[in-house]
C-alpha cells in the first residue's frame, strides 16, 4: 500500500498556490504626460558634432587566445556539464526514491 504522504503534499502545495494565483492585480493605465519627459538641450534642436582625428585613436590588434586557455575553457565546461547532469539525475533519483 501506498503511502497518502504525496497526495496531501499535492493538496497542501496546490491548496495553497492556487488562491495567490487566481488573485487580481489592478492595472493602472499609463498616461502619456507622465510616461516621458523630453528636454532640450540646445536651442534650435542642433547638436555638435566633433571630429576625431584617425591618429589619436589608439586601436590594439585582436590577439588569438592561446592552446592553454582553450583547454582550460573546454576542461571547465565539461566538469561544469558532468555536474549539471550529476545533479539532475540525483534529484530525480532522490525524488523516486520518497515516491
Amino acid at each position: 500500500m501506498r503511502s497518502p504522504l504525496p497526495a496531501i503534499g499535492l493538496l497542501v502545495v496546490f491548496g495553497v498556490t492556487v488562491p495567490l494565483v487566481s488573485a487580481e492585480q489592478p492595472i493602472d493605465p499609463l498616461r502619456p504626460q507622465n510616461e516621458q519627459q523630453i528636454e532640450v538641450l540646445r536651442p534650435g534642436g542642433v547638436q555638435e558634432v566633433e571630429r576625431v582625428d584617425p591618429e589619436e585613436q589608439e586601436i590594439g590588434r585582436a590577439e588569438p587566445v592561446s592552446r592553454g586557455k582553450r583547454i582550460a575553457s573546454n576542461v571547465g565546461k565539461v566538469v561544469l556539464g558532468v555536474t549539471a547532469v550529476g545533479l539532475a539525475v540525483g534529484a530525480a533519483m532522490l525524488s523516486l526514491l520518497f515516491l
